[in-house]
Parts: C-alpha cells; sequence; structure tokens
C-alpha cells in the first residue's frame, strides 16, 4: 500500500547509514579522548588540591598531573612543598595518608614526590617573598617553586623554577628576561636561573 509517488526507502536508508556513522565517530571519540589526553575536570582538581593541603605539614603543591583512562581508571601524580627541617618519618607518614585519602575520598592512584623547602632561614624567606613579589609584577598568572639560593663571594644566585600559562605571545625567553631585569631592579646582587615550565593540567 503506497501513501505517496516518492520512494521513500532511499532516503531513511541514508538517514539511518548517517546515524549510525554519527553514533560510532561519538563512541569513538569517548573512548580515545581519555587515552589522547583531555583537560581534567577543574572541580576535581581544586578537590585534589584541598585534600593535600589539608595533609599536617605540607606547605605547598606544584607539577600536578593527572592521567585518566576511564572511571575508576584515574592516576594522579604531585609534588608536595615540606619544611626541610621537619621530621622526615612524620613527613612521610603525613604523605602517605593524603595519597590514602585521595585514593578513598576521589578513587585514584596518587604518587607523592616531597619537595624540601627551607623555612627557617631569614634570608631565604626574604629573597623568596622579593622574588615571588619581581615574577608577579612580570605576569600575575606566574608563580614560582622549588626556590633555593647559593650564595657567592660577588653575587647570589637565586635559583627556582617557574610555572607560566600556555600563551603563545608569552615565550619562555621573554618570560626569562623580564622576570632577570625584575629581579636586578629589586637586588642589584642578585642573579636569577630559573626554568620555565607550563602546567600539566
Amino acid at each position: 500500500f503506497r501513501l505517496t509517488d516518492i520512494n521513500l526507502d532511499a532516503y531513511l536508508g541514508a538517514a539511518v547509514a548517517l546515524f549510525i556513522m554519527y553514533s560510532g565517530f561519538k563512541t569513538a571519540k569517548d573512548s580515545l579522548s581519555p587515552l589522547l589526553g583531555r583537560k581534567p575536570d577543574p572541580e576535581f582538581v581544586e578537590k585534589i588540591k584541598e585534600i593535600v593541603m589539608q595533609g599536617e605539614g605540607i606547605l605547598g603543591l606544584h607539577d600536578l598531573i593527572i592521567h585518566d583512562y576511564g572511571p575508576g581508571r584515574c592516576i594522579v601524580s604531585l609534588h608536595a612543598e615540606v619544611p626541610a627541617n621537619g621530621d622526615l618519618l612524620k613527613m612521610h607518614d603525613a604523605v602517605d595518608r593524603v595519597e590514602m585519602q585521595l585514593k578513598s575520598q576521589l578513587k585514584c592512584e596518587a604518587t607523592i614526590h616531597m619537595d624540601p623547602i627551607q623555612t627557617d632561614d631569614e634570608t631565604v624567606n626574604r629573597l623568596r617573598k622579593m622574588t615571588e613579589e619581581a615574577v608577579r609584577s612580570v605576569d600575575p598568572r606566574l608563580s614560582i617553586h622549588d626556590f633555593r639560593i647559593v650564595s657567592g663571594v660577588t653575587h647570589t644566585n637565586l635559583i627556582f623554577d617557574v610555572t607560566a600559562p600556555f600563551d603563545p605571545k608569552l615565550t619562555d625567553a621573554q618570560i626569562t628576561s623580564s622576570i632577570r631585569c625584575s629581579i636586578r631592579d629589586r637586588a642589584p646582587d642578585c642573579l636569577a636561573v630559573m626554568r620555565v615550565e607550563r602546567p600539566y593540567i
């Protein structure tokens, strides 16, 4: 029984084929995205930071990397800053507890590397604060970590890493040059020795 003279079989067949192709493409994309790499959920990142910073003795964190291979298959690694003069066994125990919390609360395997930083040296603290101000004056989005100093006869080396956003207008060379000038203006007897890195998240 025909309702119309138009043969709908070809059109319906093409529509079904397009639907199948679209569904297959979407399924493949959803499956491959975690494997190829995608930006993690900002809320998930903030939860990780919140849990880590609640750890006893942990002063800061950086180099956070998240590998998401699908539900129940998330691996997290990061560097936690701890006092250099702290009790190593207590710090290790605190980091272990944070790793267990991340696993129980966020269902992810975590590996945390401890970075000792000096907190009781007045000179280091003063130069770190000055360096942070100099770096932020170049770009408020910049931050530093792994700060240490090496004092010499003629000058003091300020050694640190700079975390910079992914900005094609802001090259590593430009960042380095600007920070060195900013520090030289504040402390002519200091030389900045830095490495620029981009965040993993």
